[in-house]
């Protein structure tokens, strides 16, 4: 009894430092595609090796990810998507593997101890169509969107925003809701996803309003009482218009949030005015001009580049 109580003493530290060599995989990690990390995102622990004997050695792996199509035998490996999967604490240089990958740690010391450990790294990546949709109301009608948001993908549940807000029935809808606009006014939204990742989409709902009943937009904007030169512009942008009578003439330029940048009224006579816009200052993109001579309204589209 009095031997197998000291071979077990002689033992001890062994079992003892073995028991406490522990590898440290990090915390799970979550990345919005939007992140400042998004594209160097560090794994491991700080320390990633803990109460062993140094030097350590240290490997990453991955199950293998199939990509192109299913049965083609092509597979990403730790090595495809860490900068170096032999280093305590790699970074990612491929996010876009799966929406999630596991990432498992063995870590080596000089003794020959083995530990493992596990972390998860979790992505919100959204997508965006270019598709752009359009509806044309007179002044003090609705235009009923049916089409769904530009931007999906994401995490779980999503949430949406609509904006401009104000003259939406319902901004927090996908689709399916009522949009009546003073003027003009492009709609884009925001996705949420259930990690509180988000996207914003460029704009792609116009609904065009006709304040004199025009049948058509584009009767609208090809209408020869109103001339913008040149477009695309990314200087001076001259606006040419004419007052068939005698009265107050309102030009009005419109950004595509459906924001005026530029607002000008004067009483003028018979007669063709050219107005010049310095648009240096303008973001680039497309902008629209409302002209009123007190009777009929014209309307005219200029790109800013």
């Amino acid at each position: 009894m009095k031997k197998n109580i000291f071979i077990y003493l002689l033992l001890l530290p062994f079992v003892y430092a073995k028991a406490q060599f522990t590898a440290n995989a990090g915390s799970d990690i979550h990345s919005c595609d939007m992140d400042a990390n998004a594209n160097s995102i560090i794994i491991g622990g700080n320390p990633s090796a803990l109460n062993g004997t140094p030097p350590y050695t240290y490997s990453w792996s991955i199950n293998p990810i199939e990509f192109g199509f299913p049965g083609s035998g092509l597979f990403f490996h730790a090595s495809n998507i860490l900068n170096d999967s032999s280093l305590a604490n790699p970074s990612l240089i491929d996010r876009y593997v799966a929406p999630f990958v596991v990432f498992y740690l063995k870590v080596s010391d000089a003794n020959g101890l083995v530990s493992y450990d596990t972390s998860i790294v979790s992505f919100s990546n959204f997508m965006q169509h270019l598709q752009s949709y359009s509806w044309a109301i007179n002044s003090g009608d609705s235009a009923f969107i049916d089409v769904g948001s530009n931007v999906g993908g994401g995490v779980g549940t999503l949430s949406y925003l609509w904006q401009p807000s104000n003259s939406i029935s319902d901004s927090t809808s996908e689709f399916g809701f009522w949009a009546k606009p003073v003027f003009s006014t492009n709609y884009y939204v925001t996705v949420i996803d259930s990690m509180g990742c988000e996207r914003t989409g460029t704009p792609f709902c116009m609904v065009n309003v006709n304040s004199v009943g025009i049948e058509n937009v584009e009767k609208m904007i090809n209408s020869n009482t109103i001339n913008v030169f040149p477009n695309p512009t990314n200087d001076i942008l001259n606006i040419s218009y004419t007052m068939l009578q005698n009265g107050n003439a309102s030009l009005q330029l419109f950004n595509s949030l459906g924001q005026i940048v530029k607002e000008v009224s004067n009483q003028q006579a018979i007669g063709t005015y050219t107005l010049n816009v310095d648009t240096k200052s303008f973001a680039n993109g497309i902008y629209y001009i409302r002209f009123s001579d007190g009777v009929n309204t014209k309307q005219a589209k200029v790109i800013v580049q």
